[in-house]
């Protein structure tokens, strides 16, 4: 998963793919994946956090937890300064931009266009 996520191609279509599902099934499965997802980043070796604490902060934002997202922004940040995903994560955070602005961007991308590079979301 953390060799995955590095990939920012992958790590774009597994967000939407997180939030399509959750827009079928609910709020708790993306929360669960989010704690899946909390649990790897704590166990992750250095230079494999960034992307995963980024999606991650993604995820709390969606879920209405600012607080959380921030720890997710500065783990982020602290493994890879440049990391985009978590600046356009803190961007959206303190120009107090709506967690459902996120899912409808995340929502109309299709995960396979994601995947094989026909469209971006956070690029690498």
């Amino acid at each position: 998963m953390l060799v995955a996520l590095r990939d920012g191609l992958l790590r774009d279509a597994f967000l939407a793919l997180t939030v399509r599902t959750a827009n079928v099934r609910g709020i708790p499965a993306q929360r669960e994946v989010a704690d899946a997802l909390a649990a790897i980043v704590v166990l992750a070796p250095r230079h494999f956090v960034a992307q995963a604490a980024a999606c991650l902060a993604v995820l709390r934002y969606l879920e209405g937890d600012g607080a959380r997202a921030w720890v997710a922004i500065d783990r982020a940040r602290g493994d890879d300064p440049s990391c985009r995903l978590a600046t356009l994560a803190a961007v959206g955070l303190e120009g107090a931009l709506a967690p459902s602005w996120w899912r409808e961007v995340l929502s109309s991308l299709d995960p396979d266009d994601l995947r094989e590079g026909r469209v971006a979301f956070g690029a690498a």
